[in-house]
């Protein structure tokens, strides 16, 4: 969220209060937070960023927990607009 200035798609919008309004449980060791889809989708963005700076882990604990991905589009990804121009060719 500290980004937010310097990326083309920022967080979410009410993921900052979110993250603000989370509650660490001392028993469990864990943090609760409660998000809409639209903001767990953006989390899953920041972990891949965070996977392209060198850190993998918390995406790979993020996706086996929650199933939500950020995966990179593929090198030979074509738009689905797009797909029926290549085609023609």
């Amino acid at each position: 969220m500290a980004l937010n200035g310097r990326l083309r798609q920022g967080p979410a919008p009410g993921l900052e209060a979110a993250a603000e309004a989370a509650r660490f449980d001392s028993a469990t060791n864990r943090w609760t937070l409660h998000v809409t889809e639209e903001q767990m989708q953006s989390m899953a963005r920041a972990f891949f960023l965070e996977r392209l700076g060198g850190s993998i882990a918390p995406a790979n604990r993020f996706a086996r927990t929650y199933g939500v991905t950020c995966p990179p589009r593929p090198i030979d990804f074509i738009p689905t607009a797009l797909r029926g121009e290549a085609d023609a060719s």
